[in-house]
Order: structure tokens, then sequence, then C-alpha cells
């Protein structure tokens, strides 16, 4: 047998060791036959690659389960750390044997305003406000016996500001290397809200309380109130509730009210008004009702006052109706209207006084006014008379003349019987000048004979005014005689003059009467426009004529007022309003 060539073998196996230390443990050697020390070698070598293979793979099989769970933690650690960063509460991971905070979510670094890094050198009782608190304490005695701890406690945020919170500590982790894992819940919002219901809540008992003693002052009020008082149901229109002034208004009591509505109160000829009545109560929720004649329960009447108002219930909307009895206020009313009528019938007669009073002063006056036309038309009629030719058309000058004063006669009868006539006040468009005309008319010869000259002042255009003609004529033969009583106190060889101006201002037109007489007293200027007053010897004067004269002018919504010229005598001013509307053409001044 030859020899075996051991130096192949150890090249072969040497080969093999070195694909294998490069990581190819799929390399055999062929063994030789002869059991040389080299096969046996060989052979081990083999046995031990196959081994070592064997292990590779289940090396690499625990590598790549291990690569598994640690893509499993780390996905777990992705969610714990979500969960934990998106949490409400605050949560902070300590270490169980010191106390110092190991991890602290964005939560808890908000809540108490440290940054991570300052947090993980401090523990909890850095961030208690009082550590040695029985709240504290409790908290940590739970903790110890239980692993877990449950405590409302006071803590502090950075630059000490204290706020209550809610903490929740637990123990885990194996034994020798615990850990504290603790939430906190700020309570301050909670605490403020649980305030505001409780304030609420007390809020509501004093209103309640307030409301049971508003109802029984309410009670008290309506019972002792004077006036009758219902609750009316509007659903059904009856009487609910009534006080006592109520049942004994209408007579009934509570009982038989509660059978009844308002409507049946009413007496029949105005059942009409109080369905208008309810109908504006229903509509606008209250109503008032000035007068309404009622009906008690033994068919009496009287006049009664209503209000009505709408208030809400936990029954539904009610209507409370007061009814006063005002038969009384009604009675009263009645005889002040009476008297006022019986005032006016006086104050017509009083101004119809005036005026044949006026007329009987002004009579000789008015005949002389009378006896010159008539003398002129007996004068030329005789003329015609005694000629004997017997043709007219020689004397139409004369008759002319006898044409015109008989239009004069008839003018001055007419404004005579006008100015006398008795007669309700009856405003008219007027021309303004209209009143001062007649009245200068009826005093002309009066006038004359006294030496008073007149002063015409009358602008142009003038606007028209609503006016009774005759009641104004009054008011100016009443100021112009006036005037004419003033001028005879004046020492004889006196200038006397009466100055009538009239002219619009604004939507006025103004009436100037002056006189340069010795004018009125202080003293009783204050007095001129009561009734009876005068300041003439007694015989001389009724005292009647500026009170009439300033009725008068308030009944054609003006005024008059007494002005003191710069240098003697007085000026009465009389402002009436133009005539609203569409007046004729302004009238053009004219003499007086």
């Amino acid at each position: 047998m030859d020899k075996p060539n051991t130096n192949s073998h150890l090249d072969a196996l040497n080969a093999a060791l070195r694909r294998a230390l490069d990581g190819d443990l799929s390399c055999r050697i062929g063994v030789p036959d002869s059991r040389h020390q080299a096969a046996i070698t060989i052979d081990l070598f083999n046995d031990l690659i196959s081994k070592l293979s064997t292990s590779v793979d289940e090396v690499g099989a625990q590598q790549r389960k291990f690569k598994d769970l640690h893509i499993r933690l780390q996905n777990s650690e992705i969610r714990y750390r979500a969960l934990v960063e998106a949490s409400t509460d605050a949560i902070l991971i300590s270490d169980h044997d010191t106390g110092a905070f190991l991890d602290a979510n964005r939560t808890a670094c908000q809540l108490f305003g440290y940054r991570p890094s300052d947090l993980r050198r401090m523990s909890f009782d850095d961030l208690f406000t009082d550590p040695a608190s029985p709240e504290i304490q409790n908290l940590k005695g739970e903790l110890k016996r239980d692993g877990l701890g449950v405590g409302q406690v006071s803590l502090n945020r950075q630059g000490g500001q204290p706020f209550l919170g809610e903490i929740r500590v637990m123990i885990y982790g194996p034994p020798g290397r615990e850990l504290r894992a603790a939430t906190v819940r700020d309570l301050t919002e909670r605490v403020e809200r649980e305030q505001e219901i409780q304030n609420s809540y007390d809020a509501v008992q004093e209103t309640q309380t307030e409301l049971e003693r508003s109802e029984e002052k309410y009670r008290t009020l309506v019972e002792a109130a004077g006036d009758a008082i219902v609750i009316l149901d509007k659903s059904t229109a009856r009487i609910a509730e009534a006080n006592g002034a109520a049942c004994q208004l209408l007579g009934h009591n509570v009982q038989e009210l509660r059978k009844l509505t308002i409507e049946d109160f009413y007496l029949e000829p105005d059942l009409g008004e109080p369905d208008e009545f309810l109908t504006e109560a229903v509509g606008a929720g209250r109503a008032w009702k000035p007068n309404v004649q009622m009906r008690r329960a033994n068919g009496s009447s009287f006049w009664a006052e209503v209000r009505t108002g709408d208030f809400i219930t936990n029954e539904g909307t009610r209507s409370i109706g007061v009814i006063r009895d005002v038969t009384w206020r009604i009675e009263r009313e009645q005889e002040v209207a009476d008297s006022y009528r019986q005032l006016e019938e006086t104050q017509a007669k009083l101004v119809q006084a005036s005026k044949l009073s006026a007329m009987g002063e002004l009579g000789a006056g008015i005949a002389h006014e009378l006896n010159q036309p008539i003398t002129i038309i007996q004068g030329f009629a005789q003329r015609v008379r005694r000629d004997e030719s017997g043709r007219v058309e020689e004397h139409i000058d004369e008759l002319d003349i006898i044409v015109d004063e008989t239009v004069r006669m008839a003018r001055i009868v007419d404004n005579i019987r006008t100015f006398a006539r008795q007669s309700d006040y009856r405003p008219e468009p007027t021309n303004p000048i209209t009143p001062v005309e007649n009245a200068l008319l009826l005093l002309h010869a009066q006038l004359r004979v006294r030496g008073i000259q007149i002063i015409r002042d009358v602008s142009e255009n003038l606007p028209q005014i609503n006016a009774d003609t005759a009641r104004m004529q009054q008011v100016f033969l009443n100021l112009i005689v006036n005037a004419r009583d003033a001028l005879s106190e004046l020492p004889a060889g006196t200038a006397r003059q009466i100055r009538v101006a009239i002219r619009a201002e604004d939507d006025h037109v103004l009436y100037e009467i002056e006189d340069n007489g010795p004018g009125i007293s202080p003293a009783l200027e204050q007095r001129i426009f009561e009734p009876f007053f005068t300041s003439k010897p007694p015989g001389e004067g009724t005292g009647l004529g500026l009170s009439i004269a300033y009725g008068i002018i308030q009944d054609h919504g003006g005024d008059i007022r007494l002005e003191r010229p710069q240098t003697t005598g007085a000026r009465f001013v009389v402002s009436l309003p133009v005539l609203q509307g569409n007046p004729e053409p302004l009238f053009e001044g004219t003499p007086l």
C-alpha cells in the first residue's frame, strides 16, 4: 500500500479553514481511505464545520427574531410617546427611590412652566406648595400602602404661582428598579366652573327667596290696594283671582268672580267699546280705557278707569286688570264742564255788554257821523227840487254826492250792526286792516272833536289773518278808546297823537296802538289785564275793556303786551298768526 500524501491533505485542510474564516461554511474536504492522522483530523474538521454551520443558521434566526422584537419595541415606544405627548394631563416619570424626574410630557412642561431638562433636576417636592401639608402626607401614605395614590393638592408653577391639581401616582417596574408614573390635572378651570355653578345655585336660591318675598309683598300690596285688581286667564278671559277691593266694588266674592269675565260687568250700551278694548289688550299686551261704564252685582252702575297688562307665569300668560271707580271724577269733570260753559256764556254776555256800553258811549259821535251825510243829502236834494227846469242832467254832480253820502251812511250803519250783534266766535280769512279801519270809522267824530291826530304806519303786502272781524274790531276799539282817554289828561294846547301801525313779522301780523299820553305807572302794569280793574274814577269805566281784549286775542291764538315807548305814553302790541294753508293774495297797505 502506498503511503498517503500527508502534505496535500494538510494543504486542503488549510485552504478549507481559510474559506471557513471568510464565512464560507459550505466547503468540505474529502476523507482519504487511510485512517491516517490527517484523515482523522479532516473528519473532525468536517464535523466541526457542519455543527458550526448549524449554529450560524440558529444565530441568524435569533438575529432576525431580535430585529423583529426591536422594531416592535420601537413602534411601541412611538405609540407610548405619542399617547403621552397627546395627553391633556401632565405626565411625569420619576425614580421611586430618589424621587427625581426622569421624563415629562409637553403638557407637564407647559403646566409647570419648566423645560424638560429643568424638570429632570427636580422632584415632586419641588413642585408641591407645601410638601408637609396633610394632603401630601395622605397621598404618600396611600402610595406606600397600595402602590397608588390619588388626591387634590396645591402645586406651584414656575415663579411661585399656586394652583389646585388632581394628582394620581402609581409604582411600576421590577423590584429594585421601580419607577413612579404620575398624572397631574389642572383643576383651576373646573374649580372656577364649580364655583360659578355654586354661585348660580346660590343666586337661584336667593332669587327664589326673593321671589317668595316679592310674592308675599305682591299679595300684601294687592290686598291693601284701594283699586280693584283682578287676574285674568287670557285663554278663557275668565277672572282667576281678585282682591278684596274688587269683590267690594263689583259686589261678588272670589268664587263668584271666577265664573265671570270682565265683559260681564260692562253695561249693555257699551258692549262695543269693551270688545275694542279687549282686542287692544290681546294685541298689544296692555290697554287703557279712561271712562268705562260698568255695573255691580246689584245692578247699579258706576264709571271706571280700566288698565290691563300681561305677565307670564308657570301657568301661562295672564293679564292683570286694575279697575278704579272714577264716578266722583266724572261728576266733577261734568261740573267743571258746566261751569266752563256758564263762564263762556257769562263772558259772551260781558263782551256784548261791553259792546253796548261802547255803543252808548259812541252814540253822540255816531249821530254826528250820520247827521253829516244826512245834512249834505238834504241840501243837495232841496237844490234839485228848486230847479223848475226839470232837467236832471244838470244836477248829475249833486246826485253823485247824494249817492256817495248814502253809501257812507250804509257803511256806518252796517258797521254798527255788525259790531253790536251778539254771535259765536267765527273766524274767517280776513284783511288785517279791516278790524282797525272799522274801529276808526266809529271813533272818527270823537277823535276829530278832541283834536286827536291819527298817525298811520301800515306796511304793504300784508298777509291774511284768520279772525272774527267784529271781535277784533272790539279789541282795537277798546285800545283806541283807552288811548283817547289817556290823551285827555294832557294839558290844553298839547299835541295829542295816536299812532296805528300794522306790519308783518315772520308768521305773524303785528299791530301797535301807541299814544303820547302820560303812560301807565309800573305799579299798575301787572294788573291792567285783570277783569274789573280800572284806573279811572268810579263810574267812568267797567274795567273789562283790556280783559275782554286779552280773551279775544287768546281765542285767536295771538298775544297782547304792553311796552313802554322811549319818550312818553303807552304802546300796546297785538300779535296775530297769519292764515295758514293757501291764503288769498296779500293785501296792499291802504290809508286807514
